[in-house]
């Protein structure tokens, strides 16, 4: 039998720990909460068996968030991996900004995820002059609630950015740290770009790191909620990753994670079973 435990900012571990604690003042209030809206949903033709999707184009997610106590304007819009096709511009982007009352030259921040172009700044037309770096400071000053979360493994300084929506629910915008749901119930990581030992257990922790929101937003996919049954299946299937047993740590993180969701969900048993006794 394993008991319900409630963590603290304190029980984060690796570098991820102090800029995690950042954001945790703002989930336990109401200030700092973002709205959010895809523009482009990413599609990735590759896909974990190898197979190619004939037709799917490559395209990365591009998310606009803005204060939720704020209408979105020139000052205070921020465009997370704006790097557009023009079919994915046309299909999402152009009708949200329409209904929003914006125009690609009212966006005023940009934050990009990892430096690999499929992910930086891309318009069908001009690159508006606005646009310009999201400047985060460790203390969260000029976007409260907004913090950065070191993800490494697909590409070395990949940083997610992490946020809490009006819903209360924490929200991770993850680049390619996770591509979308079928690679990650697959324990894939993107091979063509020859990863090493190193880079494939980078991006299991860096994967454990991510499962602890409410609301996942990959690099080429559609939203993914963390579940318990998400985490039941992942915890099934991490041993027949590659190099899993290099990274044991992230068992335990899974089941810890496993656990706190059973306990979310169930507060009336108040543990969880051990399928191991």
């Amino acid at each position: 039998m394993q008991r319900c435990l409630s963590r603290t900012a304190g029980d984060v571990t690796g570098s991820n720990a102090m800029e995690n604690s950042v954001l945790g003042a703002s989930v336990s209030s109401n200030h700092g909460a973002y709205e959010f809206r895809i523009l482009q949903a990413g599609t990735l033709p590759l896909q974990p068996d190898g197979s190619v999707a004939v037709g799917t184009e490559h395209r990365c997610t591009s998310v606009l968030i803005w204060p939720a106590n704020e209408r979105p304007s020139r000052s205070n819009t921020i465009c997370v991996d704006p790097c557009f096709t023009d079919e994915g511009f046309r299909q999402t982007a152009a009708p949200v900004l329409c209904q929003l009352g914006l125009s690609v030259s009212d966006l005023s921040y940009c934050f990009v995820t990892h430096e690999h172009r499929d992910h930086w700044p891309k318009f069908p037309t001009e690159q508006p002059d606005s646009l310009r770096p999201l400047p985060i400071s460790p203390t969260g000053a000029g976007f409260p609630g907004l913090s950065t979360v070191p993800c490494p493994g697909h590409s070395p300084r990949l940083r997610a950015l992490r946020l809490r929506s009006p819903e209360n629910h924490d929200v991770w915008i993850v680049g390619d740290a996770v591509l979308n749901l079928e690679w990650l119930q697959a324990w894939g990581y993107y091979w063509p770009n020859f990863y090493d030992v190193a880079a494939i257990v980078k991006t299991w922790r860096s994967v454990a790191t991510i499962l602890e929101a409410d609301i996942i937003m990959p690099g080429h996919g559609e939203p993914i909620s963390v579940t318990a049954d998400l985490m039941r299946q992942l915890l099934t299937s991490f041993g027949d990753a590659e190099f899993s047993s290099v990274c044991p740590e992230v068992t335990k993180r899974l089941e810890q994670r496993l656990n706190d969701l059973v306990c979310r969900d169930r507060p009336a048993l108040g543990r969880v079973q051990n399928t191991s006794q």
